[in-house]
This record gives C-alpha cells, structure tokens and sequence, in this order.
C-alpha cells in the first residue's frame, strides 16, 4: 500500500520527521516506475522485495502504453509523360532526315545537337517516363554522326567534279606532236583566198549519224571558246568520250582554218607571257601545229 497522504491527526508527526516521511513516499515511487519499465520492456515483474509496498497495488496502478498503429502505407507516385523526351525524339528524327540529304547534311548537325541536349534534359528529369529521352538521344548522336559523313561525301565528290572539269578544259599541253596531214597541208593557202567564206560551216549531209552530229556541234563549240590545231581539237574530243572516227570526221567537216588558229593561239600565248619568235614557234608545235601553219601563226602575231 502506498503511504497515506497526510491528514489533520498526524500533522504533529508530520512536523516532526517531515524528511523520513517524504523520503519513503520518493522510494515507493522510484521502485514502482522501475517495475512498470522493466514489465513493459519484457524484463519481467520485479519482486515484492523490489516494488515494497507499492506491490500490492500493481494491478490497480499499472500503466498501459498502446502499441502504436502502423502506418498508412502510401503507394508510390505514377511516373508522368516526358514531353522534353518526345521533343527530343522528333527532333532527332528531323536531324536524321536532313543527314541523309547530301545538300542539306552541313546544317543537319544543328537540329542533331538539339536532339541531344533535350534527350539529356528528359533523362534528369525526376518522376518522368525515360524511354522517349534515350529514343531522341540516340537518334540525335546517329544524325550528328551520319551528317558529318554525308557532308565529308559530298564536298570530297565536289571537289572531284572539279579537278576533272578543270583538267578536260586544258588536256591539251600533253597532247603528243601532230602528224602532218594531207588535209593540213592543203589547208595554208585558205587565208589569202578566203578567210571570211572559209569559216562558214560545212552543210550537214542527212545521214550522218548521231555521234558524228554532236562530235561536229562540240568541235564548234570548242573553236567558239578558244584556238586549236586539228590534232589538238581530235584529242580534245576523244578525251570528252566521242569515237576517234567521229572526231576525225568532225575536225575534217567544221571547215575550220588553221592558220587563223595558229595565229589566234600564237596571241593567246604573247597575251599571257612574252616569247621568242622561235620560243613561240616551238609552244605552237607542241600544241599540234605544223611548221608551217606554226610559222603562220608567229608572222601574223607580231613576229
């Protein structure tokens, strides 16, 4: 039993042992707060040597602590739509469009850029679905790369159309020496005849066939543009792919007069650089010329 609280009739013992008394009451409860401890850790119930007289009151006083409610399981937050993610992809398949375009390769690697930075922008991106993101990444790093093939294609066949095209407008410096022909000889006398009826196009017979046409329709074409010798102009238009029966019939049916080309050639040359009569009488030789129509072609330049 816990001591009584003190009352009117014991106030004079109270007064007298004030101390002992309220030192027993502070030991019951320390020993009682230690059994409700120790039984609501599972150690046990203490002896009634350990609870005094607070022992047989256990029942009455013992202190319920409720187990506590478990908590609310909360479920886990639906991931939402990546809309950066499917930018990314439709930029990346826009890239890769315009990588494949030889034309339009050199600027495709902007849209490619693009597409990979939206793609690691939808990765980091929390609480949001990631396969549209790797989708627009990879195709964004495919269009960069196949952009900068298409483009390195492109430029290395430009550059080739190039160097071909300047190397069949001037074939001719290696063109071997002429040989001297029936028709080329016959041809010197034309000038001092006449020039201006000389140059007038041969009539085109009709069964000519089509690649005696267009070999004829080129040789003029060339003649329009600058000088040549017969030879020179025959070689000229083999390099360009026509039959060698064909360029020897379109040299022979232009009517052209080749002295007035050795003359035009030997100017073109002085306009370009100074030479020597004989200097420049070796350059018309080499260009196909014959001696004479080379030695023509110096007199009426100046020489």
């Amino acid at each position: 039993m816990l001591p009584p609280l003190l009352s009117e009739a014991n106030v004079k013992q109270t007064a007298v042992q004030p101390r002992a008394i309220w030192r027993s009451r502070a030991l019951v409860t320390v020993r009682y707060l230690s059994y409700v401890r120790a039984e609501n850790r599972g150690y046990g119930e203490p002896t009634p040597a350990q609870l005094g007289d607070a022992g047989t009151n256990r029942e009455n006083t013992r202190m319920t602590i409720p187990a506590p409610a478990p908590a609310d399981t909360v479920p886990a937050p639906a991931k939402q739509k990546n809309t950066v993610g499917l930018v990314a992809l439709i930029v990346g398949g826009v890239a890769f469009i315009c990588a494949v375009i030889p034309v339009l390769s050199f600027v495709a690697w902007a849209p490619a850029i693009a597409a990979i930075v939206l793609g690691i922008i939808g990765l980091v991106k929390k609480n949001r679905t990631r396969g549209l993101a790797w989708a627009g990444l990879a195709l964004g790093v495919v269009a960069w790369i196949v952009a900068i093939a298409v483009s390195i294609a492109t430029f290395a066949g430009a550059a080739s159309s190039i160097s071909q095209s300047i190397e069949s407008s001037a074939p001719i410096a290696a063109s071997p020496a002429p040989v001297v022909t029936e028709e080329a000889a016959v041809a010197e006398p034309a000038e001092t005849t006449a020039p201006a009826q000389s140059a007038a196009p041969a009539p085109a017979t009709p069964d000519l066939t089509m690649g005696q046409r267009n070999a004829v329709a080129k040789a003029k074409d060339y003649l329009s543009l600058t000088a040549f010798s017969r030879s020179g102009l025959a070689k000229q238009l083999e390099f360009e792919g026509f039959a060698t029966a064909d360029a020897e019939f379109a040299v022979d049916n232009i009517a052209a007069d080749w002295n007035v080309q050795a003359e035009k050639k030997a100017k073109e040359y002085l306009d370009l650089t100074s030479f020597s009569r004989d200097s420049l009488i070796q350059q018309l030789t080499f260009e196909g010329f014959t001696q004479e129509q080379a030695e023509h072609g110096a007199t009426a330049a100046g020489y």
